[in-house]
């Protein structure tokens, strides 16, 4: 393959670019700091990169920044993500892709030792937002735990 974006990434374009947005820990009800997100296609077009920061509103926050990186599994015929912080957490993730301006995506993350199941769920609101919804089933059940909504940016 020469240097373009893959056909299968491609569909992942919208995530592109610069956003930044808002969010909320919903079982604190604790807003979260400004996150600012920036997608990119690397390795020659197969993957998309996302690094996330939440930029400091002041002290004594635990500011977090992650790096992602969306692939597309053609044997399994999924998009694969791969997330890592700087807590010190990763997931795997793995998403059938959209439907209709819905991308659901079903994720194990290893926090410390523990093995959490979660789901995101990004949904298209128009050219230039997006929203992120993040549920985990603890053994309770799901529990929506945090929700962001991004605007594009530049």
């Amino acid at each position: 393959m020469g240097g373009g974006v893959s056909s299968e990434v491609a569909r992942l374009a919208f995530f592109a670019g610069a956003w930044e947005g808002h969010g909320k820990f919903l079982d604190t009800g604790i807003a979260q700091p400004v996150l600012r997100v920036e997608g990119a296609f690397r390795h020659r077009g197969h993957w998309l990169e996302q690094r996330f920061s939440w930029i400091e509103q002041g002290e004594g926050l635990d500011v977090l920044e992650a790096t992602r990186l969306w692939g597309y599994d053609a044997a399994e015929r999924r998009f694969v993500s791969e997330w890592f912080d700087s807590r010190g957490r990763r997931a795997t993730v793995t998403s059938p892709g959209w439907t209709g301006d819905r991308l659901v995506a079903e994720a194990v993350i290893l926090d410390g030792g523990h093995r959490v199941q979660a789901r995101e769920t990004f949904v298209r609101v128009g050219d230039d937002e997006w929203r992120h919804l993040a549920e985990a089933d603890t053994g309770q059940g799901w529990t929506l735990i945090e929700e962001q909504t991004l605007r594009r940016v530049g």
